[in-house]
């Protein structure tokens, strides 16, 4: 199987073989070899939950939980059998466990205010500039938008890491910029 490189200053490659051979030895036990998977290829799974999620906490605590849940499921582990797209649907699935936890923290917070919604711009002041702007993307155009841009994975990986024709990601990105750039100039010139 190919290696996925991604570009970056430390040039991470994260080889499927290699995350396999992790996940066998994270199988008998080895924690020594949990802590090389993780450093090995956190980074990978913290862009991917982020480009779920859209914000940087819920990504790091999703993570974690991908994490948990890869040490208390190892032994279901079959060697030889992708571990890194079953990590990736572990991630997939704890990102958006996480959305919908911060989603429902929200809409508590907001009743729990009497039903006074904040303003515009106190929702754009309390947040940062970057992940609001996100947010009003669908969600899977900002999972492509993030995982190219922060991730600085090429379009043909970011297909084959959320197994979709590439025609497809480089869609669901050419729309995600075109709705980014609209945002933050009905940001920029809130009166026209």
């Amino acid at each position: 199987m190919k290696q996925l490189q991604r570009k970056g200053a430390d040039n991470v490659a994260l080889d499927p073989g290699v995350i396999d051979g992790y996940l066998s030895e994270v199988k008998k036990g080895n924690r020594v070899a949990f802590e090389d998977l993780y450093r090995y290829s956190r980074e990978l799974f913290y862009v991917y939950a982020l480009s779920v999620t859209g914000d940087r906490l819920s990504a790091e605590d999703a993570v974690q939980e991908v994490f948990i849940k890869i040490w208390l499921n190892a032994a279901k582990y079959k060697p030889g059998r992708n571990g890194l797209a079953w990590i990736i649907t572990i991630t997939r699935n704890a990102a958006v466990d996480e959305r919908e936890k911060r989603r429902s923290l929200v809409i508590s917070d907001e009743m729990s205010k009497k039903g006074i919604r904040k303003s515009h711009e106190n929702s754009v002041a309390g947040n940062n500039y970057v992940e609001f702007i996100l947010k009003s993307l669908k969600p899977s155009e900002r999972q492509v938008a993030v995982m190219h841009i922060y991730g600085e994975y090429t379009i043909r990986e970011i297909a084959t890491l959320l197994s979709i024709p590439r025609t497809t990601a480089q869609w669901r990105y050419t729309s995600a910029l075109k709705k980014l750039k609209a945002a933050i100039i009905r940001e920029e010139n809130p009166n026209e």
